[in-house]
Parts: C-alpha cells; sequence; structure tokens
C-alpha cells in the first residue's frame, strides 16, 4: 500500500507538472527495482521538463528496455522535441519521422516541416508545409509563409506571389508580406504595381525597411519613365543608405532624363564600379551631361572612357562616334584627331552608320588639322586629289615648309614648298611658298636658286600680304647684291626703297644701294646713298661714314672726305673704322704736305691701333715725311721700325726702299749694305721666290680655282714657315676649303691663325670657327669662340651675332650666363618677337631656378604674348603652373586648354594635361584626371612624360580602390520574428530568421532599353 501510495503521489505531482518532485518519487521506484514502462516514461519525461541534460539517455535507456511499448511514439516525440529544442534539426527530423503518421499531430507536422526548412530539405519541408495548409488549421498562415518563402527563394515568383497575396490579410503576417510582394513585382517588372503597392505602405514602413523600400520604389519609378519621382526616392535613400555605383548611375541617369546635368554629373563621377558594363554607360552618359553644360574637353574624355570599354559594342561605336566628333572641333592635339577618325573606320569597318560623316570629318581635317605632318603623309598616301584636296594640299605643306625654315632645317623647308608650289590653286599660298622658298635658298647661300624663285613670283594684291610683296623686292635684292650683279641689286632696293616705311630696313638698303653703286664705280650716288643711312641713325653710322669718305676721296672731295673721318674720331671712337679713319686723315695731310697734322694722326694711329698694317704704315708714312724734310736720322728710325718689326707686310720694300734713299742722302752706302745683310733671310732670290709662290696661288685663288690654289699654298706654307704672306697664305687656305665643303681642312688652317701672334685676320678666324661649332650644336667651344670674337669686334652686327648666340650657347649649359646675355640682348634697338620670346624665355628659367617665381611669371607671360612657338608653348604652362600653386585652379585650366589650342608643342601640351589631372584631382574630379592620364599614356610619344602619367594614374587608382566598397551579386534584407506583431510558443512554433533578396547592378542585366533614345543626341 504504501508503495502504490508513492506512485500515486508522484503521478499526480507529474499531472500538475511538479516534475522534480515527481521525479524523485520515479527515481526511488526505480533504484528499488519495482517499476514498470510508466513509471520508466515518466521518469524520462521529468528530465525532458526540468532541462535536464540526462533525458535522452533516460529515453534511450526506456527504448532499451521496452521497445514494444505503447510508450514509444511518445519517447520519439520527446526525443524528437528535445533535439528541436537545441535546434539540432537533423536528429529532430528523425525521431519526428519514427511517430506513426496517426500520432503526428498538426503542430508535430508543423516542426518537421521547419526541422526541413532548417536542414535544407526543401522538398520534404514544401510537402509538410502544404499539408498543414490543406489541414486549415491555426498553423495553416504560419506554413503559407514557409512555404511561400520557400517558392520565392527557388525564382518561382508566380507561386509565392499567389500564396503571399492569400497572407495580406493575415493578423500575423500582414506586416512583413507587402515586402515580399514589392520585391516579386519588382522582379516580374510589374513596375506600376511597385509603384502601387510601396506607395500605399510607405508611411507606415517598419524603421529598418524604410531604405529598402524608398529605393525599390525609387528604381519602379526609373523603369516607368517617371524620373522627377525617381530622383526624388533615390535621394531618400541615399540620404539613409551608402549607395552602390548602380545605384548613383540610376540617380545619375534620372536627373539626365530630366535636364538635370550638373546633378547628374555630380552623382556619374562618383562612379568607381570595376564593372565594365556600368563604367561604359556611366561614362556614355556622362559625355552628354557636359555636353549639356558646355564643358566639351570633360565630355571627350568621358566618350573616350566609354569607348575604351567592350561591353555594348553598339554602345562602344555610339560614344567612339561622339569622342571623335569632339576631338575634331576641339582639335586637341594629344588624341590625334586624324589618328581618332582613321581609327574609326579600322574598328568599325563592319558598321557604315557613321561612315560617311567620319570621311567628311577627315577631309576637313586636313584643311585644320594641327597635325600638319600627319595630315600630309595622309594625303600622300592618296591616288589623286580632287580641287579641295589639292587646296588642303598647298596649304598643309606651305605650312610644314614655314616650319622647318623656323627650325633652321632649309633643306626640307624646301621640299615642302616645292610641293606647295605644284597645287598652285591659291594665288596667295603660292605666292607666300615662293617667298619662302627663296628665303631658304638664300640661306643655304644658294642665291642663282633664290633669284630664280623671286623671278617667279608674281605680283598679289592683298593688303594681308603688302608687307610680304614689298620684303620680296628687298630679299631679291640681296640675292643679286650676293652674286655681286650689283645693277639688278640696286634697281630691287630701289623698288623697296619707295614702298617700304620701315626705318630699319630702309637704314639697311640704304648702305646696300650705296655699296652696289660704290661696286659699280658711281661714287657720287654712293655717297648720296652712304648720307641717307647716316642721317638715319639707327646702325652702322660709322660704317656709313668712313665709306662715304672713301666715295668722296674718289670723287676728289678731299675736304668733305676729311671732315667724315674727322667725324668718325670725334663720334665713334670704339668703331672698328676708328684707328683707319686716324690713317686716313693722317695720309690726307701727307699727301697736302701738312707735315705737322700728318705726324701728329700718324702718331695716334700708333698710340691707339694693334693692326700691323696700320702701324706699318704709321711709321712709314712718318719716315716719308722725315725723309722729304731732310730729316734722314729721323726718317731712318721709323724705317728701321717697319723693317724690323713688320717683315711681314706690304710697306716692308718700301722700308727698304726708303732705308736705302736715306744712306744714299747721307752718303752712307756701305751701312745701308750692312743693314741689308743683317736682315734675316732676306735676299732677293728668296723673296722673289716667296713673292712668286704666293702670288701665285692667289691668282688661282681669285679664278676660282681652289683645289689649285690649296695645293699652292700648302707648298708656300711647307716652304715660307716665315714667309712675307704666311698669314695670308693660311686664310686663303681656309676661305678654299670652305668653298670645297672641307671643314676640317678650314678648321685647321683658322685654328692656326689663331694660334699665330699676327692680329690680322683673327676676327674672320673666329667668325668661322664660332659658327661651324654653334650650328652643329657643339656650344662649348661655340662659346669659347664667340668670347674671344667678343673681346676684339666693334661690328654692330657682329656685336648682336655673338650676344645672341652666346645666349643660345649658354642655355642648356649655364643658365645664370645665358640670361646674362639674354639681358644683353634685349638692349638691342633691333630685336623681332622671335628673339624677344627667346631672351625673355632664358631669363624666366634661370628666375625660377633660383627661386624668384614673380620675375619668372612676369618673363613667362611676355613670352605668351608675342610666341607661337615652342618657347610660347613653355610659357603658357608654366603660367598655368604660377596659378595652380596659387590655387588658381579653374585660371590653370582655362591657360592649359588656351595652350592645347594655340600651340603645337607636343611636350609642354603633354606637361600642360598631366598638370590638368592634378587640378581635376584637388577638384575631387578623378574622372577626369584619370580620362587625362590615360590620353597622354595612349597618345603622346614622350617616354619620360607617359612614365610619369602612369605613375600618378596608379596613384589614383590605387586611392580607389582602398575607397570601393565591394558589391556582392545580391543586396540583402534581413527580416526577423521580432519584425512580426505576434508570439509563438517555443514547443508550438518558431519562425526562422530568413532573408529575401533585392536585384542589384550585377544581377540585372544592363540592356539597350535603358539607353532610351538617346543614342542619337
Amino acid at each position: 500500500m504504501y508503495a502504490q501510495s508513492n506512485v500515486e503521489i508522484a503521478d499526480n505531482l507529474f499531472i500538475n507538472k511538479k516534475y522534480s518532485a515527481a521525479q524523485n518519487l520515479y527515481n526511488q521506484k526505480i533504484i528499488s527495482g519495482d517499476y514498470n514502462e510508466s513509471i520508466l516514461y515518466r521518469h524520462a519525461k521529468c528530465s525532458k521538463e526540468l532541462f535536464n541534460s540526462d533525458a535522452l539517455f533516460l529515453y534511450t535507456k526506456f527504448l532499451e528496455e521496452y521497445p514494444y511499448s505503447f510508450l514509444v511514439n511518445d519517447v520519439y516525440i520527446d526525443i524528437a522535441l528535445i533535439y528541436y529544442r537545441s535546434k539540432n534539426y537533423l536528429e529532430a527530423a528523425k525521431f519526428f519521422k519514427k511517430i506513426e503518421p496517426k500520432m503526428l499531430r498538426t503542430d508535430l507536422q508543423f516542426k518537421l516541416a521547419y526541422c526541413y526548412f532548417k536542414s535544407d530539405s526543401i522538398i520534404d519541408a514544401s510537402y509538410y508545409f502544404s499539408k498543414i495548409i490543406s489541414a486549415n488549421s491555426s498553423l495553416s498562415d504560419p506554413s503559407r509563409y514557409y512555404f511561400a518563402h520557400i517558392l520565392y527563394s527557388h525564382e518561382n515568383y508566380d507561386e509565392a506571389l499567389e500564396n503571399f497575396l492569400k497572407l495580406k490579410s493575415s493578423e500575423k503576417f500582414s506586416s512583413i508580406v507587402p515586402y515580399y510582394i514589392a520585391q516579386i513585382y519588382f522582379i516580374k517588372k510589374e513596375y506600376d504595381k511597385v509603384i502601387e503597392l510601396i506607395s500605399k505602405i510607405i508611411n507606415d514602413l517598419q524603421p529598418s525597411r524604410y531604405s529598402e523600400m524608398n529605393r525599390l520604389l525609387a528604381e519602379a519609378y526609373f523603369h516607368v519613365n517617371d524620373f522627377n519621382n525617381a530622383t526624388l526616392y533615390f535621394e531618400k535613400y541615399m540620404a539613409a543608405s551608402e549607395p552602390s555605383d548602380y545605384d548613383l548611375y540610376l540617380l545619375g541617369l534620372s536627373y539626365y532624363n530630366i535636364n538635370n546635368h550638373q546633378n547628374a554629373i555630380d552623382n556619374f563621377i562618383k562612379i568607381s564600379s570595376l564593372s565594365d558594363s556600368l563604367m561604359q554607360y556611366s561614362a556614355y552618359y556622362l559625355g552628354f551631361c557636359y555636353i549639356n553644360t558646355d564643358n566639351f574637353n570633360y565630355a571627350m574624355q568621358a566618350f573616350k572612357k566609354s569607348s575604351d570599354l567592350n561591353y555594348n559594342w553598339a554602345l562602344k561605336e555610339e560614344s567612339y562616334y561622339n569622342y571623335a566628333k569632339l576631338s575634331y572641333e576641339l582639335n586637341l592635339p594629344f588624341d590625334n584627331t586624324l589618328k581618332v577618325l582613321t581609327s574609326y573606320n579600322k574598328i568599325f569597318k563592319r558598321s557604315l552608320k557613321y561612315h560617311e560623316e567620319i570621311s567628311s570629318l577627315l577631309v576637313n581635317l586636313y584643311q585644320g588639322s594641327s597635325q600638319y605632318i600627319n595630315a600630309y603623309n595622309q594625303l600622300n598616301t592618296l591616288v589623286s586629289l580632287d580641287n579641295d584636296k589639292q587646296l588642303t594640299m598647298q596649304n598643309i605643306s606651305y605650312i610644314l615648309g614655314v616650319q622647318s625654315y623656323n627650325k633652321q632645317n632649309y633643306n626640307q623647308a624646301i621640299q615642302y614648298f616645292v610641293k606647295s608650289n605644284n597645287f598652285p590653286i591659291s594665288s596667295e599660298i603660292y605666292f607666300m611658298s615662293c617667298f619662302w622658298l627663296a628665303e631658304s635658298f638664300y640661306k643655304l647661300k644658294d642665291y642663282e636658286n633664290a633669284i630664280r624663285v623671286h623671278k617667279k613670283i608674281a605680283y598679289v594684291s592683298n593688303e594681308k600680304l603688302y608687307e610680304y610683296v614689298i620684303n620680296q623686292k628687298y630679299n631679291n635684292a640681296y640675292c643679286f647684291f650676293k652674286t655681286k650683279d650689283y645693277k639688278s641689286a640696286i634697281e630691287c632696293f630701289k623698288i623697296f626703297e619707295k614702298s617700304s616705311k620701315d626705318s630699319i630696313y630702309l637704314n639697311d638698303t640704304y648702305l646696300r644701294i650705296a655699296d652696289g653703286y660704290f661696286m659699280e664705280k658711281n661714287y657720287s650716288k654712293a655717297h648720296d646713298y652712304y648720307q641717307k643711312a647716316f642721317n638715319f641713325n639707327l646702325f652702322d653710322s660709322d660704317y656709313a661714314l668712313y665709306k662715304s669718305s672713301i666715295a668722296l676721296g674718289l670723287l676728289n672731295k678731299n675736304l668733305e672726305k676729311v671732315s667724315n673721318l674727322k667725324k668718325i674720331v670725334s663720334d665713334f671712337s670704339s668703331s672698328i673704322f676708328y684707328d683707319v679713319s686716324l690713317y686716313d686723315i693722317a695720309n690726307y695731310y701727307k699727301n697736302i704736305n701738312d707735315y705737322d697734322l700728318a705726324l701728329k694722326y700718324f702718331n695716334q694711329v700708333i698710340d691707339y691701333s694693334i693692326e700691323s698694317q696700320l702701324l706699318s704704315g704709321s711709321y712709314l708714312g712718318k719716315a716719308m715725311l722725315y725723309l722729304n724734310n731732310n730729316e734722314y736720322n729721323n726718317a731712318l728710325d721709323n724705317f728701321f721700325i717697319v723693317a724690323n718689326k713688320y717683315p711681314k707686310t706690304k710697306y716692308f720694300k718700301e722700308a727698304i726702299s726708303g732705308i736705302e734713299r736715306a744712306y744714299t742722302s747721307l752718303g752712307k752706302i756701305e751701312d745701308y749694305l750692312v743693314f741689308v745683310e743683317s736682315l734675316p733671310d732676306y735676299s732677293l732670290s728668296i723673296h722673289e721666290q716667296d713673292t712668286l709662290i704666293y702670288n701665285t696661288a692667289f691668282i688661282k685663288f681669285s679664278e676660282k680655282k681652289y683645289q689649285s690654289a690649296i695645293e699652292i699654298f700648302k707648298k708656300y706654307l711647307d716652304d715660307f714657315v716665315d714667309g712675307n704672306f704666311y698669314i695670308d697664305a693660311l686664310y686663303y687656305s681656309a676661305v678654299s676649303s670652305v668653298e670645297l665643303n672641307d671643314s676640317s681642312s678650314a678648321t685647321l688652317y683658322y685654328n692656326l691663325i689663331l694660334e699665330n701672334s699676327d692680329q690680322k685676320f683673327r676676327e674672320q678666324a673666329l667668325i668661322y670657327l664660332a659658327r661651324k661649332y654653334y650650328n652643329s650644336k657643339n656650344y662649348s667651344l661655340s662659346n669659347k669662340y664667340y668670347l674671344d670674337l667678343k673681346e676684339i669686334t666693334s661690328s654692330n652686327s657682329l656685336k648682336r651675332e655673338v650676344l645672341i648666340r652666346l645666349m643660345h650657347g649658354y642655355e642648356n649649359i649655364n643658365r645664370e650666363k645665358a640670361a646674362n646675355y639674354a639681358n644683353q640682348v634685349l638692349d638691342f634697338d633691333k630685336k623681332d618677337n622671335w628673339l624677344l620670346s627667346k631672351a625673355y624665355t632664358i631669363i624666366a628659367r634661370n628666375s625660377f631656378d633660383i627661386g624668384n617665381y614673380i620675375k619668372s611669371k612676369n618673363f613667362y607671360e611676355k613670352v605668351a604674348s608675342i610666341s607661337f612657338y615652342e618657347e610660347g608653348a613653355e610659357a603658357m604652362y608654366y603660367n598655368a603652373y604660377f596659378s595652380f600653386l596659387n590655387d588658381s585652379l579653374v585660371h590653370a585650366e582655362n591657360i592649359i586648354f588656351k595652350l592645347a589650342d594655340k600651340y603645337h608643342s607636343d611636350h609642354y601640351i603633354a606637361k600642360g594635361f598631366i598638370l590638368l589631372s592634378d587640378i581635376y584631382e584637388k577638384q575631387k574630379n578623378t574622372f577626369q584626371a584619370k580620362a587625362t592620364l590615360e590620353s597622354i599614356i595612349a597618345n603622346h610619344d614622350g617616354d619620360d612624360l607617359r612614365e610619369l602619367s602612369k605613375k600618378k594614374l596608379k596613384k589614383i587608382l590605387d586611392s580607389e580602390q582602398k575607397n570601393v566598397s565591394q558589391i556582392g551579386s545580391t543586396s540583402i534584407i534581413n527580416v526577423s520574428e521580432n519584425e512580426f506583431e505576434y508570439f509563438f510558443d517555443y514547443d508550438t512554433i518558431q519562425i526562422v530568421n530568413f532573408e529575401y533578396k533585392v536585384s542589384s547592378v550585377d544581377s540585372l542585366k544592363l540592356n539597350n532599353s535603358i539607353l532610351n533614345n538617346k543614342l542619337d543626341e
């Protein structure tokens, strides 16, 4: 009775869920061995309900002892629930399946279905969920929810939608199923339904869903072309969430479609996607946005970026077409417009869409392209040229000729000018081409060909060419002058004289007319024109005065002659004609027997001059004055000076003859003989041989038989190392070598002249050597000779040449010295824009090197205002750079575009665009920065700047890579059970945490419909 009473007590405790107390009593029975299957089951059940860890052990022990008990199904249920509760869904499902079907209640079926769901046994899960749905129980709605979710997850959207719609009125699920329904409508592209659904619930959304629903609604509006609402909801979405590149693309495209191009740009340029598809489309539309905001350079770069990608070939062609058109219209040199246009026909050779238009642009490009050499080469590949293309060839050949002329490549210039003249379509271009062709021949000293071309030049009635028409006569006159056809030279110079108003040219014209008349022995007219030149008083006034004095002397107007000579002495003390003027004055007074004045001026020559001929002549003149005045000892003193110090001058023989006369007059003929014997190497036979050989060589030289002359001069130089004419022989050997184009021998002879102590021909030697090394770009040597020449020359034209070429010579050797000479060049009275720009540039560079940026900037600004060549391009670049340093970024950007438009220097335009990329970086416009650098890398030929561009581009890309968040294939919206308005008992039902998918850029295939019909814009 006692034992029975304990079992009853335990059962009552069990029924009343007093599991701990009940288990103690059950345990006592089991320990005593007095138990049955019911006691053993309830003992295990107590452990289950108490969450004791031994529950599974006790149930297992039960099954071992009573495998066929009527309580087996209850044990299976309990074990399944234990595993379910611990989320061991595989084991739970295994025991749920052991339960006899008739005992598998609806709630157990739900849990079994859920176990299959969590174990990815989707077919089994769907089967049991569908059974519960059809049973119409309290678990029908949860089962339908999971069943619909499975269908949705496996893209069975129609059935999923059907089931989700049945849950719309469910109290438990009405708050969550609209998200699914909206997603399915979106996936099915039923965008109107998406809009209708979300618009109704937008104000009642759970906070965690607000951002995602705005995103879905925005794209739905986008797809129905309601771009105003699309922008509204995209902006709301982005205010709360970090947008993907695809979001930025859609928002940008929405703004584009409502013509809000600036906002479209702001979004497009933020896209840093690695996806070719997205980048190709966004760059394409970005190009149109820039066009609509008048940013054509940016537009060109955007279209180029799009055309570089291959995702959509039709879009690639559209982008390349727009890129090509902008390249043509903007004419920027990097993306060589000619190359771009011709590449279009190669890349899209199977497409005829824009073939005719591109071909038309190519034809127009030849006329207007700054890439003249490419245009020239392209034209030369054509079999025949129509009239328009002939005009193009004429113009481009002329331009290339001018460029070659400016680079001092005269032979190449001649080729281009001749080519241009083969197509005489435009009379103006033909005139200018002939003009510069003649000048090219002149520069090469081919005066005969220059004259031939001048004769072909026809008169052109064009005000713009008036100055060239006039100057052509001047140039032609010089050609005649150089060929010693002085009569023709005078005629042409006089025609120029009547037409020109340029005082510099007129001054020179008067001098050359005077020289011509002088050579024609018309000394009266020569004097008149020398006087005109002197009256202008611009340059070479001393030359005009001196030559005028010679003409006056030949006209026997000796008083006027002496007046001119005295003016040189008084007003031009630094002139090269100063000492010779003194000498001529002395001879004048000697000839009129003015003893005192003659001596005075001869002494001044001796005190001032270093010229051996003038010195020996002055001593001889004094000696003759003394001799004629019977002052024989004084005469002998001066004769001896000539004989002893100047034996190689022309006055030596006269001095010997004078000594003979003086000794004879003194009655000391023996002294004369002793004197003659004392003279080294002086004998009649040697002297005669010396003179004979030299004169023979000189006659050959005068006959222009230079090879024969050199051979005889060489014999003279070998046999008469101390010959009377040694220095002369060296000089004429050098000149003959030059005429024979033997520069090595000429250099040798001129150097020997410089090594000789005699100053004669020193200036000519220095001029030749300096010019030779300068023209061969050996500036170290040319500088050496020009520096020596600078010390001895007093010719204005030579001084000018010396300073200009020292400035050039030191340009890349010693910028400080170059700048010093540049400052002296700026002091010239006569200087053209090219010379000014070069001098300004050299000063600007030196100022930049020493950190004087203000001075450098001022001089570069001067260069930019006058130069259209390399120096101008350099100046524009540095002006942009200075603006960049001052953070005047927009101003710097404008200067760079002007640089590209105005100049043809690939180097400085490339540097300018590299600087432009830095500007874009500062402006946070990395899209344009990258496009600019990519353009340089693809098109510029200079390795140094291409490498610099690559480094800068890599730096930008590396920086972007750090900031780009990786966008997965789907965007996830998490929905968990805490968002439901109900709570299920754990053992009754559990709602799983699940995810559902929102399609994003990589799961949607961009297609051409997104482009609408904008490709033809």
